[in-house]
């Protein structure tokens, strides 16, 4: 807006067994239905005692392929995610494309669609 950029920034400070609840997963759904780019998104986890950013990373993962998650924040704002690269180098352009990339083993932890996601 006149030359500023908005960035939504969250600081969350998680156990290591902490489970990612219905009601992260709607903050972040409603988020992602408000950006442009993922630019526009950080996660800040503190590093406490067995948090890393690939155990979050694992954790986003499960919560976005959990139950038609992954379907539903697609269709919010199909633009933002048709953004990424899929694993065969093309463009996200269904929801399918965006679970695959969620479900591959194959998919980084530098996958630039976890970029949001910060560990300090």
């Amino acid at each position: 807006i006149n030359g500023t950029k908005r960035i939504f920034v969250e600081i969350k400070n998680y156990a290591a067994n902490t489970v990612f609840s219905p009601s992260f997963y709607r903050q972040f759904a409603n988020y992602i239905k408000r950006i442009e780019k993922f630019d526009e998104l950080l996660y800040v986890f503190r590093k406490n005692v067995g948090i890393t950013r690939s155990e979050i990373i694992k954790k986003f993962k499960k919560m976005i392929i959990k139950s038609d998650n992954w379907k539903n924040l697609f269709e919010s704002n199909e633009e933002l995610f048709k953004q990424f690269t899929n694993n065969s180098g093309g463009t996200i352009q269904y929801a399918e494309d965006l679970k695959e990339l969620m479900t591959n083993p194959l998919t980084p932890d530098s996958h630039p669609i976890f970029d949001f996601i910060i560990v300090m």
